[in-house]
Order: C-alpha cells, then sequence, then structure tokens
C-alpha cells in the first residue's frame, strides 16, 4: 500500500468532499480517501500496483476540482 497527499483546488463544501471520496473510493486499488477540506488535501491509500497517482488525479479533475501537480 501506497499513500500520497493531494493538493486540490475547488473544494468548497462537505458536499465536494463527499464527491472526491465517492470518485475515488469507487476505483479498483484504492483502499482509503480522507478529505482535508480546510487544508485542500486529499490523502489517498492505495495498490500501486493497481492504480498510480496520475490515474486517481485524473480522477479528482474529471468531477471538476483541480490538482496541483
Amino acid at each position: 500500500m501506497r499513500i500520497t497527499v493531494f493538493r486540490v483546488e475547488g473544494m468548497h463544501c462537505e458536499g465536494c468532499a463527499h464527491a472526491v471520496k465517492n470518485t475515488l473510493t469507487s476505483l479498483q486499488g484504492v483502499e482509503r480517501v480522507m478529505v482535508m477540506l480546510g487544508e485542500g488535501k486529499v490523502i489517498v491509500a492505495y495498490n500501486p500496483e493497481m492504480i498510480g497517482v496520475e490515474r486517481i488525479a485524473d480522477a479528482i479533475e474529471a468531477i471538476g476540482y483541480r490538482v496541483k501537480r
């Protein structure tokens, strides 16, 4: 398991946090997601043999948020 912290722009409310968490937990290989709304961070625990950082970032951006890369 690997843990990566993503800096995410555009999350303003609990609904945003919920959307990001639901999107990421639905991805195969993602094991845990913690959204730190006030800090603009998303912490993701995942299996690097099943999914990579780029795919996770792309999923966040696909629902309308910006990942600082």
